[in-house]
């Protein structure tokens, strides 16, 4: 039961924050696309809750994919770092607000 609330969690949270960014968002979703991660975060191990948090965002941020490498042509290591940065944020975020410490 605990890693469906995991993956339900996850896969609300990058929803969330797909539909909120982009080249066309509806940011209203965007404000509460952390909220299903930092609800169970406190339930998980540190480095669970990281990761979660971290995947959650970069499934997120993927709806740029497109954009970056057909539109305006990014270097490869450009765009991982452009999605993973933010991603990596949200992580510590995370682990701040979980009161795990970083």
């Amino acid at each position: 039961m605990r890693v469906v609330l995991v993956i339900a969690a996850g896969f609300a949270s990058a929803a969330l924050s797909y539909l909120g960014t982009g080249l066309h968002p509806i940011w209203p979703l965007l404000w509460f696309a952390p909220v299903p991660v930092l609800v169970i975060a406190p339930r998980l191990r540190a480095s669970t809750a990281f990761l979660l948090a971290l995947v959650a965002w970069l499934i997120g941020g993927l709806n740029q994919w497109n954009y970056f490498t057909r539109g305006i042509e990014f270097p490869l290591p450009l765009i991982a770092l452009v999605l993973i940065v933010p991603a990596i944020i949200f992580g510590f975020g995370v682990l701040c607000r979980d009161g795990n410490g970083v």
